[in-house]
């Protein structure tokens, strides 16, 4: 009896929807249960519980339970799967110029559909997460910082210049 009062309960509730772009993954979850969908056009991975896009449409994931010895299927979330878009990334400054002992903070805009973190680059080597993101402590010099993005169709990269400059000293003339 419990598990028909939970399906009309949740029958009644407007589904949540979720977007995932063609070839993107995320994860669905509505406990313990069973997971498929009613399309081929989801993929879900079972025991993991993500629904990939694989064509543009709708359609609902749905979770099976048994109840003593009634199975039941319901569905948990509409499923809207759109194109996928590839990425852009610009940043709010490409020359930055600080004196020495400052610091600068970088900001990075992205679009797209699906988008991981944005990840900062020296070179080849990592130098974070996020946006904005903030360097402190530089030596004097000339330092490029680079901004990577990407999804399931493709990345972007856009690159900022820090110059460090030893501040003038001021004399005072008697």
């Amino acid at each position: 009896m419990i598990g028909v009062a939970f399906a009309v309960l949740l029958a009644a509730t407007p589904l949540p929807q979720i977007h995932v772009a063609v070839g993107e993954t995320v994860s669905v979850s509505a406990g313990v249960g069973t997971y498929y969908s009613e399309s081929p056009d989801i993929a879900i991975v079972f025991g993991s519980m993500n629904v990939r896009g694989v064509r543009v449409g709708t359609t609902r994931a749905i979770v099976g339970f048994a109840s003593g010895f009634t199975y039941h299927r319901l569905p948990i979330a509409e499923v809207i799967v759109g194109p996928c878009i590839a990425p852009t990334l610009t940043l709010d400054a490409q020359d930055v110029w600080i004196a020495e002992g400052e610091s600068a903070t970088l900001t990075a805009m992205t679009t797209g559909t699906g988008l991981g973190a944005i990840e900062w680059y020296e070179g080849t080597q990592f130098r974070g997460l996020g946006s904005p993101i903030t360097y402190t402590a530089l030596p004097v010099g000339t330092h490029v910082r680079t901004a990577r993005v990407s999804n399931a169709c493709g990345a972007a990269s856009a690159e900022a210049v820090i110059h460090v400059v030893v501040p003038r000293r001021r004399t005072v003339r008697k």
